[in-house]
């Protein structure tokens, strides 16, 4: 049975789900996705290795002495291959929403104060007011000649759970821009009444405090000599007004809650506590 809430389908154990955390309205859903590189890749292989192996069959047929072997002797080690290529390929191609219909029912289906997931054997339920830590790592990868996009974002909850999102989770394009400013949007005026009512707030290689921006290896830059922070090569680095770094560089995927970082440091420049 499905439910409708707003302009999409959300299946009724995603509705309840949601209810039972009290997420709010439905804002949008977005499916699972498929692993069409892998596919593509075995698919290749299953070709590949079938034709080798015909072709050593035949070689052999031609030449018997050449090989030491009976055609079908020199083929098998390439015929093996060949045929478990072809069933990862086919059980990939069985568990894709391409064929599946419990696949196309793996859906993320966002709702006004968190998200719930649905999975083959249970559904997952998450509140952005819950997200302790985000880390975030969104690039390209390199193989020889071949760049594919990386999605990779690790999260923490306050009661433990650990989640880790990639390419396949989702259409992670979309979802992973909008999970960091659902979480942003709830952790930076707590980040802010954290300052006020502590001092600082860390977020790894960077403490923030009333008075400017420290670092982890002793370093420290003054909001009144503060010129902002650098963000290259997904590498972060704070630097003075006269635009020298101040800091050693950190890995943006490193940076928990970076996009809360760097808005924060952004408004405390601006207006210091």
């Amino acid at each position: 049975m499905t439910t409708y809430l707003g302009s999409d389908s959300v299946p009724m154990e995603a509705a309840v789900a949601a209810g039972s955390r009290a997420l709010g309205p439905h804002q949008v859903s977005y499916p699972v996705q498929t692993a069409g590189r892998p596919l593509v890749g075995l698919g290749i292989f299953v070709v590949l290795w079938t034709a080798v192996a015909g072709l050593m069959a035949v070689s052999a047929g031609d030449s018997p002495g050449l090989y030491g072997s009976s055609p079908w002797e020199a083929a098998l080690p390439f015929t093996v291959l060949a045929a478990v290529s072809a069933a990862g390929f086919l059980l990939l191609l069985a568990r894709s929403p391409i064929v599946s219909a419990r696949a196309r029912q793996l859906q993320v289906h966002v709702f006004e104060h968190g998200w719930v997931r649905v999975r083959r054997r249970r559904v997952e339920v998450y509140r952005w007011d819950e997200v302790l830590t985000l880390y975030a790592a969104v690039g390209t990868s390199k193989a020889g000649h071949l760049r594919h996009p990386v999605h990779h974002y690790r999260i923490t909850f306050a009661d433990g759970r650990h989640v880790s999102l990639r390419n396949y989770s989702t259409d992670m394009v979309r979802f992973g821009p909008l999970l960091v400013d659902a979480v942003t949007r709830v952790q930076l005026p707590r980040a802010a009444a954290h300052l006020r009512a502590d001092g600082t707030v860390a977020f790894g290689a960077f403490i923030v405090t009333g008075g400017g921006v420290a670092t982890r290896k002793g370093g420290f830059l003054a909001w009144p000599e503060f010129g902002g922070v650098s963000v290259e090569s997904d590498q972060v680095s704070i630097f003075d007004r006269q635009g020298r770094r101040a800091s050693p560089q950190a890995a943006v995927d490193e940076i928990p809650n970076v996009r809360t970082f760097l808005l924060l440091v952004h408004a405390l420049a601006k207006n210091p506590a």
